[in-house]
């Protein structure tokens, strides 16, 4: 069995056994009522792609840092409260959707993840990012509907970044180091506390939609943004 897909249940529990699946490669238990996941999940060595999304799990077990051949990783819609540091030991992981949770704080080990792709963090209850960020390979990222204050100077090591999502948080300024993030196309800051914008960003040449809708307190724009031949939409 390689395919196992047991959504739209009322699981409280994974099935017995299905740690000893060696050959299983998709597991879905979409929309269910597990509360946990076994101590024994990371025997499924083979597993690329888990989504445990809509559920009630509060926290992984230690042994998830096992699946390494993992993939992708749905845990969206969930109650979980924080993530064990092992989590940075899936160095296969290109997507990680952690949104709809209750999550206060990041371990710092997840900035050393090289391999992940899509990071999906809104609608948690975040109030700072991890400060070493080395996420080369990320493309997108979506902080939206936490509680951030301010963004690290380390976020100008995400070099592949394309698209950033800020909205609704309560965000005073932008670092400097934002125009480091030359592959970035989407920057979304509606919704925040902002002041004012750095006269960096006029450097992003691929940027095509600049967001900053809601920010009460910004009165004005660098006059370089005017001078952006890639922009499309500014709002």
């Amino acid at each position: 069995l390689e395919v196992c897909k047991l959504r739209n249940n009322s699981f409280k529990a994974l099935p017995e056994g299905i740690h000893r699946m060696q050959s299983l490669k998709i597991l879905d238990l979409q929309d269910n009522l597990l509360t946990d996941l076994p101590k024994d999940i990371g025997s499924i060595s083979l597993l690329r792609e888990l989504n445990i999304c809509g559920n009630q799990i509060k926290n992984f077990p230690e042994s998830i840092a096992e699946l390494k051949s993992l993939r992708r990783l749905n845990a969206c819609n969930n109650k979980l409260t924080y993530l064990p540091k092992s989590i940075s030991k899936l160095l296969n992981l290109e997507v990680l959707d952690l949104c709809r949770n209750e999550l206060k704080s990041l371990p710092s080990e997840l900035g050393d993840m090289h391999s992940l792709r899509m990071l999906k963090l809104h609608s948690n209850q975040l109030e700072h990012l991890i400060e070493e960020i080395r996420m080369p390979s990320l493309t997108y990222l979506d902080l939206a509907d936490n509680h951030l204050r301010r963004l690290p100077c380390s976020i100008k090591n995400m070099v592949s970044l394309r698209k950033l999502y800020l909205c609704e948080n309560r965000l005073t300024s932008l670092p400097e180091e934002i125009g480091d993030l030359r592959a970035l196309q989407v920057l979304d800051a509606k919704k925040n506390c902002l002041e004012s914008v750095p006269l960096t960003i006029a450097t992003l040449g691929r940027l095509t939609e600049l967001n900053l809708d809601g920010n009460e307190k910004l009165k004005g724009l660098p006059k370089e943004i005017a001078t952006m031949k890639s922009l499309k939409a500014l709002s």
